[in-house]
């Protein structure tokens, strides 16, 4: 894509110094022409002249012969005179040396005449010389001016020639621009085309890349989403906890209750046969025995539960607290990769989240079968707790009964008494019967939880370990990258200055050297040659 906008730019300069050269060629002609006119108009102009002066010679030859005839007359009228008074003479030589005065004037008069008739001889002969050379002139102007009507016959024909080249010029000029355009607007259209291509693969590979991202980014929000959940679920543990308590209530109880039935017990021995208090007793140490038993089962139970609730909350939490610390490490390994690749390292770019975290999938397997076991195990905890609650809670309320009955019992009711305690006695020993296989499990659960967070413990510090050496790698290319970066800076910007000005100096002698080759083959340069 690069190669071919670099080509349509070159052809784009090519075409605009096409129509510079054009342009320079019609202005040539136009100049020829204008010079041409110029000259035509010289050549008339002078033409015009010599016929004016021609003209104005043949007037002053005119008016020279006209002056020239009247001198003959004049010079014809002498003569005559000359002749009258020679007559005159001959006649009367008296007369003729009368008047001495008017003779000598006349011989000054015809000796002027002769001065006169000889100077208009001159004068004569100077006209004959100029009027030759007038004729020469003409002749010479004549000569100049067909000459010049050669020259503008033989120019007419370079003119329409040099007219027609001015419109083949025009024609191909207009050809030129038409082609300029088009070629413009294909180059505008390709350019278009490059750019929207170009913008197309940056947003692909953008949108690819942030896909990448975006992925890796969701990814390690589900993580903390369920790293979040799982310390949420970790309350539930207290809160069981707690709830167990009713266990120590329930056995308070019991042991409250005895205590009254004996101090009822004490009170009717002295009233009652021995035989009576025989069976009295026998119940009572019946009684004390399961109460006793039922005493240490609710408060074995409430220890054994509340001691697996505390090693489930410290191995969750372990759990939570270590994945935490291996995401966080996974977050500074994926920073570190985006800054190697901005910084230019092809060959780690990202392929997908796999690729690029590999640690990830199997890190949210493991916290979604640890969700899930921990919600079956406190769903496990609080169904068993919920169905030994309810147990208990009619337990309190018989003992609530039987409380109420002591303290009605202000008589001795030897029958009552003893139906009441026989009662009493077998709902303990089902409800501990009921509660008594539930402590192994919990004793069971807690030894198997101690060792599993104990192993967990180990293997996620070998894990987190190699994370952080997995670490070091990146942060060493990323230190190596940046100190490159700034040592080839400088080199990198003198370097593009020099390449820059080198191709500007070659694209300027390319055009030059094209500009000279296209107007040398030119046919007004061929024109201009043979003048």
């Amino acid at each position: 894509a690069e190669d071919t906008q670099l080509e349509m730019e070159k052809l784009l300069a090519y075409v605009k110094l096409q129509e510079d050269e054009v342009n320079t060629q019609k202005n040539l002609v136009l100049e020829e022409q204008q010079m041409f006119q110029k000259l035509e108009e010289e050549f008339k102009e002078e033409t015009k002249k010599l016929k004016e002066k021609i003209q104005h010679l043949e007037n002053n030859s005119c008016e020279l012969q006209q002056l020239l005839c009247l001198k003959e007359e004049e010079s014809q009228q002498n003569v005559d005179n000359t002749k009258d008074a020679e007559q005159l003479e001959s006649i009367s030589e008296s007369q003729m040396e009368a008047p001495q005065r008017e003779k000598a004037e006349l011989v000054q008069k015809v000796q002027s005449t002769e001065e006169n008739i000889k100077y208009i001889s001159q004068e004569k002969e100077h006209l004959r010389t100029e009027m030759e050379v007038l004729q020469t002139e003409k002749d010479n102007m004549i000569q100049t001016v067909h000459h010049l009507s050669v020259t503008i016959a033989r120019l007419v024909p370079v003119n329409l020639e040099l007219q027609q080249e001015l419109k083949e010029a025009n024609n191909s000029l207009r050809e030129h621009k038409e082609m300029v355009e088009e070629l413009k607007e294909k180059i505008v259209s390709t350019d278009l085309y490059l750019q929207t291509l170009k913008i197309h693969e940056e947003l692909k590979k953008k949108d690819s890349e942030m896909n990448v991202k975006r992925k890796t980014q969701d990814c390690f929000e589900i993580l903390e989403t369920k790293i979040f959940r799982i310390m949420e679920a970790l309350k539930k543990f207290p809160e069981l906890e707690k709830r167990s308590e009713y266990f120590i209530k329930i056995s308070l109880q019991i042991k409250k209750q005895f205590d009254s039935k004996k101090a009822v017990i004490a009170q009717w021995l002295p009233d009652i046969s021995p035989q009576e208090a025989n069976n009295i007793k026998r119940l009572q140490t019946e009684d004390e025995r399961i109460s006793n038993s039922l005493y240490n089962s609710l408060n074995k139970l409430q220890y054994l539960f509340s001691c697996l609730c505390d090693k489930r909350k410290e191995y969750y939490t372990n759990v939570s607290k270590y994945t935490r610390e291996l995401l966080d490490e996974r977050k500074n390994q994926h920073a570190q990769r985006m800054q190697i690749q901005e910084l230019g390292k092809p060959h780690l770019k990202q392929q997908g989240p796999g690729s690029q975290q590999p640690g990830l999938s199997e890190l949210m397997q493991s916290l979604d079968g640890l969700t899930e076991q921990m919600s079956k195990e406190v769903s496990e905890m609080e169904e068993e707790l919920g169905s030994t609650e309810v147990t208990l809670q009619e337990l309190e309320h018989k003992n609530t009964e039987v409380e109420q009955y002591l303290e009605r019992c202000s008589y001795v009711d030897f029958q009552g008494f003893e139906a009441t305690t026989k009662q009493n006695i077998e709902k303990f020993q089902s409800i501990n019967q009921f509660l008594r296989p539930k402590a192994q499990p919990y004793f069971q659960a807690r030894s198997a939880l101690e060792a599993i967070n104990a192993n967990y413990c180990r293997e996620i510090d070998a894990t987190l370990k190699a994370c952080r050496e997995e670490t070091k790698e990146p942060i060493l290319q990323l230190d190596m990258l940046e100190k490159d970066q700034k040592s080839c800076g400088v080199a990198n910007t003198s370097r593009e200055e020099e390449n820059h000005k080198l191709r500007y100096q070659l694209e300027a002698t390319e055009q030059d050297t094209k500009a000279t080759l296209f107007f040398i083959k030119s046919p007004a340069f061929k024109i201009l040659e043979s003048l």
